[in-house]
């Protein structure tokens, strides 16, 4: 499910099971620029699944999230993925 600045992520539905077998590759648009360093999050609830840095973020750009075999448990039991891009913020 998209979240802040987020416009969509594909695919719309996965199947846990196959994080047993594959990688499932989480496609998404932000809603809007920024040029800054960001994080993008995985999240079930409070609960992190996956994260990745990015320099900076575009709409006209394409980001990707690799949920892996690891991820398995914590995809099995979530009733919805909300995936999210922020700001890091500097220390």
């Amino acid at each position: 499910m998209p979240g802040d600045n987020i416009r969509y992520v594909i695919p719309h539905r996965i199947d846990p099971e196959t994080l047993t077998r594959e990688e499932i590759i989480l496609q998404m648009r932000v809603a809007r620029p920024i040029e800054e360093t960001v994080q993008v999050r995985v999240t079930n609830g409070e609960t992190l699944i996956a994260k990745k840095m990015e320099r900076y973020v575009r709409p006209g750009e394409m980001l990707s999230v690799h949920l892996r075999g690891r991820d398995y448990e914590a995809v099995r039991n979530a009733k919805e993925l909300r995936v999210s891009v922020a700001p890091v913020s500097a220390p």
